[in-house]
């Protein structure tokens, strides 16, 4: 578990620090830039160090499991909706999570370089920090589910400005826990980065339509 440990610190610190080294104003022209550059980095460095796991995932990727990706996708979808249309309108009218409204305040700053984050290389960075490692490391699959899905959710709410925003972790939660089912049901990593990607790309229309 120690390896699942530093890949979440490189993840979450890495791109501060790198950015950091150029300017620390989120209004900066170039901020957009420096972040994709940052995790074009991070990705290289995965790249590289699973390279064996990655080329094993390819290879045995089959598409029947697409099957599998959108049913599981579609249910775990529709139950975070569900708890984000509570959350909002009943236990915080007019709510929206921090982690959102950081997405859209990126998105206001550069639609394309976020966009591409957004929909592929941020999915694909967060299921190899938060499902390859700890899968590789945790044998008890129920384990599995509830401690990578617990670290992806805190992730997402970590920025929280209320103590009553921490809520939305329960959404997080329940969209972690479908990646991390895919993962296990398909038993290749590529099935659950499609289903994060299609799920941002969803997130990303939703938010510059709406």
């Amino acid at each position: 578990m120690k390896k699942g440990f530093i890949n979440i610190l490189i993840y979450i610190f890495l791109p501060t620090i790198l950015i950091s080294l150029f300017t620390r104003d989120i209004n900066n022209k170039y901020y957009s830039l420096y972040l994709l550059i940052s995790y074009l980095i991070i990705l290289l460095y995965f790249i590289i160090k699973y390279k064996k796991e990655i080329l094993t995932y390819l290879k045995d990727f089959k598409l029947k499991y697409l099957k599998t990706i959108l049913i599981y996708f579609f249910i775990g979808f529709s139950l975070m909706i569900l708890c984000n249309y509570i959350i909002n309108y009943i236990i915080i009218p007019n709510g929206i999570s921090n982690n959102e409204l950081n997405n859209r305040e990126f998105l206001l700053n550069n639609k394309i370089i976020y966009s591409i984050l957004l929909t592929t290389i941020i999915p694909i960075l967060e299921e190899i920090t938060f499902r390859l490692e700890f899968k590789k490391n945790i044998k008890n699959k129920h384990l599995f589910l509830i401690l990578s899905s617990i670290t992806f959710a805190l992730l997402h709410v970590v920025s929280s400005n209320r103590l009553i925003e921490l809520i939305y972790i329960i959404p997080y939660f329940i969209l972690g826990l479908t990646f991390s089912t895919i993962y296990l049901k398909t038993n290749n990593i590529l099935s659950n980065i499609i289903a994060h990607s299609l799920n941002n790309t969803i997130t990303l229309l939703i938010i510059l339509l709406f």
